[in-house]
């Protein structure tokens, strides 16, 4: 039997922490040509929403701990 050999876990690189929030887009330039979307306009002042993608339900939260949790 040919297996592969397992590939080393690699952690993931943390994302850079926006240290100008008013202006969110020169944390982003040059990462990609995406649109910035802030959070508190997704949820409004709200805890959560719901997103509908190909048919399905995701909810995306905020956390107590002012952390985002996306789930199906």
């Amino acid at each position: 039997m040919n297996e592969t050999p397992a590939q080393p876990y690699r952690t993931p690189q943390p994302l850079p922490v926006c240290q100008h929030p008013e202006d969110p887009c020169s944390l982003c330039k040059g990462m990609s040509s995406a649109r910035v979307v802030r959070s508190e306009d997704l949820l409004q002042e709200q805890r959560e929403l719901f997103i509908l993608h190909a048919g399905q339900v995701y909810r995306l939260l905020r956390t107590r701990n002012d952390k985002l949790i996306l789930q199906k």
